[in-house]
């Protein structure tokens, strides 16, 4: 009788271990299933809020290379002209860039493309420095700050290694968003603190300029419903207008034409046009500027490598 016990105990301990491996098993599918569900919506926002949307780009892009330079005038026409930008010249326009995106369209990466650059990564995969060469020569040091949570708080640029040129400190909303950026000059007396608002779109719709601690000037933007920028305005430091910018769009949502006014008199102080040339995927790889006169003054090409 005992026997017969022990085996029935045996049998029903079994039976509810199997049962209990089941719901083990089947807890484990449905919580793969719900992660896969996550990434897959986290993959699909990413897709339709990534910097490639962000920037009105169209296709899956690896790299774009733009190249922009200066048209000059000659006995037959215009041309081209090769004339690149100086540079041991802080703070100088750059002229040449290079952009990287990733498979879900984040940009992993910007250089300017004519410089050889030397650069080191922290262990969360963002730059920590960049050391930038030109014909072999260091040309300048950027050093790269963040906080605990892997945000950009502050960039400092070196010309070469030793002489501290100027440096940017940033400081962001809670949700992440940008707030204001402040200029430091340590051997120049200004300071500038550039104070960012946002509209619900994520847009600039404001933004205060400070200058050794008194507002200077502050700037106000309107958008279109799709998000183009077509109004800007800009106000000195008694809040009186003192210049207005309208912008238009073509149906790539480019701009192709800016008009700068000035407020006093609304006499018409800078108008420039652009034309396009775009590739299959509706991306220009050509964007010519036209001063007042209709003259073409710069040609930026885009090279564009996708996926």
């Amino acid at each position: 009788m005992k026997k017969e016990l022990l085996i029935l105990y045996q049998n029903l301990a079994n039976r509810n271990l199997i049962l209990i491996l089941i719901f083990l098993i089947i807890l484990s599918c449905n919580q793969e299933q719900q992660e896969n569900i996550i990434t897959i919506e986290i993959k699909n926002e990413i897709e339709i809020n990534n910097d490639i949307k962000k920037y009105g780009l169209n296709g899956k892009i690896k790299s774009i290379k733009l190249e922009r330079l200066d048209i000059v005038e000659t006995f037959n026409g215009f041309k081209e002209s090769n004339t690149t930008k100086n540079w041991g010249e802080w703070r100088s326009k750059p002229r040449n860039q290079y952009y990287t995106y990733n498979i879900y369209g984040l940009k992993r990466f910007n250089n300017y493309f004519l410089q050889d650059s030397y650069i080191v990564f922290n262990e969360f995969g963002n730059i920590k420095s960049m050391e930038k060469f030109h014909n072999r020569n260091l040309v300048s040091t950027t050093i790269y700050e963040y906080d605990t949570s892997n945000v950009l708080i502050s960039e400092k640029w070196y010309e070469k290694t030793e002489t501290l040129k100027y440096q940017t400190i940033f400081t962001h909303q809670d949700n992440g968003d940008l707030e204001s950026k402040t200029f430091e000059y340590p051997n120049k007396s200004l300071e500038a603190k550039l104070i960012h608002s946002f509209d619900t779109n994520n847009n600039v719709k404001a933004l205060m300029v400070y200058k050794t601690g008194k507002r200077d000037e502050y700037h106000t933007y309107k958008y279109d419903s799709l998000n183009n920028l077509i109004e800007s305005s800009q106000f000195n430091s008694k809040g009186y207008l003192t210049t207005k910018g309208i912008s238009k769009y073509n149906n790539h949502n480019d701009i192709i034409e800016r008009r700068i006014f000035e407020a006093n008199d609304a006499i018409l102080k800078a108008h420039t046009t652009y034309r396009y040339k775009y590739d299959a995927n509706n991306n220009w790889i050509e964007q010519v500027y036209y001063k007042n006169d209709g003259i073409p003054h710069v040609l930026v090409k885009r090279t564009i490598e996708y996926y």
